[in-house]
């Protein structure tokens, strides 16, 4: 269903999804995403498709939805910037970060638009803000991320 949900965003202008149904999509979509069966997902190559298809489909949805689809991530990482995370749940965050890259950061917006681009850059800050903390409660690897 991810598939075909892909191919439907890529499809769609900006502007074309609705409200109702980008909220409700977005809102499904972060649920499965966010909270993967953590032994399945690094024992089973489905699994982890799953979770990328997961992963690219919000990235479709935050061509449109910016703001809400990265207020969600933030809210799962927040944990991690403040370094209240133990090493044993690292799984869940690695999926969440690794989702982040599909969400594109895009230049170019008008005088309107300054808003999210500061909301972007927030986004940065936080992330940049996962990977320092990270290496340096684990030890200074970034496994696959």
């Amino acid at each position: 269903m991810c598939r075909a949900l892909i191919v439907v965003m890529q499809s769609l202008s900006k502007d074309a999804l609705g409200e109702s149904i980008g909220f409700n999509l977005e809102e499904t979509t972060f649920e499965q995403f966010r909270r993967p069966d953590l032994k399945l997902l690094s024992q089973s190559a489905n699994h982890r498709t799953n979770a990328e298809l997961y992963a690219t489909l919000l990235g479709y949805l935050a061509n449109s939805r910016f703001i809400s689809v990265t207020d969600r991530f933030l809210a799962e990482l927040a944990p991690v910037a403040s370094g209240h995370v133990a090493k044993d749940v690292d799984l869940k965050y690695e999926n969440l970060v690794r989702g982040l890259k599909h969400i594109q950061i895009k230049v170019g917006y008008t005088s309107s638009d300054r808003f999210c681009l500061l909301t972007q850059f927030k986004s940065l800050g936080l992330a940049s803000g996962v990977f320092r903390r990270r290496r340096r409660v684990y030890g200074g690897t970034s496994k696959g991320v």
